[in-house]
């Protein structure tokens, strides 16, 4: 049992996780240096919450504030006589 052999990400979001045994939850705490926490809901809550913050960080921008920045801007131009 090693870390690459699971798709992390896809148990987590499908909700199979809890159907790991704490022996292969502990192989996702050890890569990610995580600490051991007390029981196997504990390791499952932790090991989700470390997913979700690593999908959320690494959701590329889109450039959505620049969209509304320059319609603002634009708008601004509309005034000017």
């Amino acid at each position: 049992m090693h870390y690459g052999d699971y798709n992390w990400q896809d148990l987590v979001i499908s909700g199979k996780l809890k159907s790991l045994v704490i022996q292969e939850l502990d192989t996702y705490l050890e890569r990610h240096s995580l600490k051991k926490v007390g029981n196997k809901s504990d390791t499952l809550k932790a090991i989700t919450c470390h997913m979700f913050q690593i999908l959320y960080t690494t959701i590329p921008d889109h450039g959505m504030d620049s969209d509304i920045e320059s319609d603002e801007v634009n708008e601004s131009d509309d005034d000017i006589v």
